[in-house]
């Protein structure tokens, strides 16, 4: 969460549209097209934070993607659930 977010939503993709999403960017390790850019990140344990910045996991990854507007309409088009998670990404930091 950055700053000067106020609300943090989580949206919920088909596999089929996040599949053609990433298939058309760009990975840091090869393969992709060049639409996009997919980056991992270390995934982090929400479950061990007690009120501290959570653990981040050492064998698990998030992915981060970012998309070109061509793409970015792709996305917002293949969306099929929004859910305000802001709470959680406050308490997460």
């Amino acid at each position: 969460r950055k700053h000067n977010q106020t609300r943090v939503l989580k949206l919920k993709l088909s596999h089929a549209a996040l599949a053609e999403l990433l298939r058309r960017c760009a990975c840091k390790h090869g393969g992709g097209g060049s639409k996009g850019r997919v980056q991992w990140d270390p995934a982090r344990d929400l479950m061990t934070t007690d009120g501290r910045e959570p653990r981040r996991m050492l064998r698990e990854r998030a992915i981060q993607i970012g998309l070109s507007r061509e793409l970015s309409i792709q996305y917002v088009a293949s969306v099929l659930e929004i859910q305000d998670v802001t709470k959680l990404a406050r308490r997460v930091g």
